[in-house]
């Protein structure tokens, strides 16, 4: 059912531009060794998402590195909702 589809927002502001969806669906997979790590996969073919990135025409986003976030949870909670400021080659992404 709907209700048990993972989803959630995605906000990304680089640079002068600031683009965001909602309800994206997701895979999640935990990074082995790690302290509540995880890789997140979110799937925008359902959102205008990476067209309104496209859309910054900014040359320092790469828009795949929004297609695998490095997340790291709050005490196993995990956060519906992903803020990525800055550069795109922060320490969110290995890009």
């Amino acid at each position: 059912s709907d209700e048990d589809k993972q989803v959630l927002r995605i906000s990304a502001t680089v640079g002068s531009c600031s683009v965001s969806a909602s309800d994206v669906p997701y895979t999640i997979t935990p990074i082995p060794g790690s302290n509540y790590e995880y890789w997140v996969k979110p799937d925008y073919s359902s959102t205008d998402f990476k067209v309104r990135l496209a859309a910054c025409r900014d040359p320092s986003i790469n828009a795949d590195c929004f297609d695998s976030l490095h997340v790291k949870s709050n005490k196993g909670v995990l956060m519906s909702d992903i803020t990525i400021n800055g550069g795109v080659r922060g320490p969110l992404w290995n890009c």
